[in-house]
């Protein structure tokens, strides 16, 4: 049976497509069967693998579109990815920055669930609520894995909103007497995550890979393959 990793929250325009079509690259690198489940009506993902699959030097990243019609039910998501899990390696799904079905179906089923934020305080104010949903979708599967997700951080050492986060987080840790699981690495705003997703590639396939993204990336593999 393979994992279904699920990238997702309420917050739009922080990094899920980067993230998923990244790691959905990089594990097929590494020899993984892997598809991306793109269940985001902006279909970013899902336009990625079709570039992707324009290249065939590539390693095969499989897609498949999900999005649930008004009269649709999530047991039909459900069912996809459950079917999904026993053809391949890994699943990994791109959910839509918003409570909806598509992103409950997908809890209630992946292994894990990874959940970019930028350092915002908008962003910061949807932790407690996406708590309670995993709070609440832990009852049909119990053993889901949950982490938050720096994205987007402003490379520039004078800014200092990662460290106000990481400060916010521990009082609401406090507040809440619950630990909220974060990802030790930050991943950076850096230009060539945008460059690279135009390509249909990762950032480890281009030429000259980044450094720091190569790092940044490795980092998130590490913590997909746990």
């Amino acid at each position: 049976m393979g994992k279904i990793i699920l990238f997702g929250g309420q917050k739009g325009g922080v990094g899920k497509s980067t993230y998923a079509t990244n790691m959905s690259a990089i594990l097929a690198i590494n020899g993984y069967s892997v598809i991306l489940v793109d269940s985001d009506k902006q279909e970013s993902s899902y336009g990625w693998a079709e570039t992707r699959g324009e290249n065939e030097n590539l390693a095969t990243v499989d897609v498949a579109k999900l999005v649930l019609r008004n009269n649709d039910k999530s047991k039909i998501l459900v069912n996809q990815l459950k079917s999904f899990s026993e053809k391949y390696d890994f699943v990994i799904v791109d959910a839509g920055g918003r409570d909806s079905m598509e992103l409950r179906a997908a809890i209630s089923v992946c292994n894990k669930f990874f959940i970019p934020l930028k350092a915002s305080q908008p962003d910061f104010d949807t932790i407690p609520k996406m708590i309670q949903m995993v709070d609440d979708l832990e009852i049909i599967n119990p053993d889901i894995q949950f982490k938050i997700l720096m994205s987007m951080i402003s490379p520039n050492p004078v800014v200092k909103e990662n460290l106000e986060f990481k400060e916010g987080i521990k009082e609401l840790e406090e507040l809440l007497d619950i630990k909220i699981p974060l990802l030790n690495e930050e991943i950076n705003d850096r230009k060539t995550y945008r460059d690279v997703f135009k390509e249909g590639m990762s950032v480890l396939e281009i030429n000259k890979p980044n450094a720091k993204a190569k790092k940044e990336m490795n980092a998130l593999l590490k913590e997909v393959l746990k």
